[in-house]
């Protein structure tokens, strides 16, 4: 079946924010952050924010909550780390609510 374009087909670039979760990465050896980041401005969005943060639950959670409550930031991806899939043990329910909230789905289980 062919594909068809959606009739409104005009990009929207938005402004992204990427967090990825590790013990061991840094600016240099993020190779999934950096990799995020130019599919985003490959495809014209802005990262507005990126930062590597530990495996730390709460200072995760709190990251990513003060992201997907700032009026600037319209997209908020996560790598590394635990994730967000509802049995990985350490991930905050809030953090899980917060996705759900904002996207209207149920992560994964």
């Amino acid at each position: 079946m062919p594909h068809t374009p959606h009739s409104d087909s005009a990009a929207v670039a938005v402004d992204c924010a990427v967090l990825t979760v590790s013990d061991t990465r840094t600016v240099d050896t993020d190779k999934s952050g950096q990799l995020i980041q130019a599919k985003l401005h490959a495809a014209k969005h802005r990262v507005v924010a990126h930062q590597i943060a530990k495996d730390d639950p709460e200072q995760v959670r709190r990251l990513v909550q003060s992201w997907i409550t700032n009026d600037q930031i319209a997209v908020v991806l996560v790598n590394g780390g635990t994730g967000i899939a509802a049995l990985v043990s350490g991930v905050p329910e809030d953090l899980i609510y917060s996705c759900k909230r904002a996207t209207g789905k149920t992560a994964p289980k």
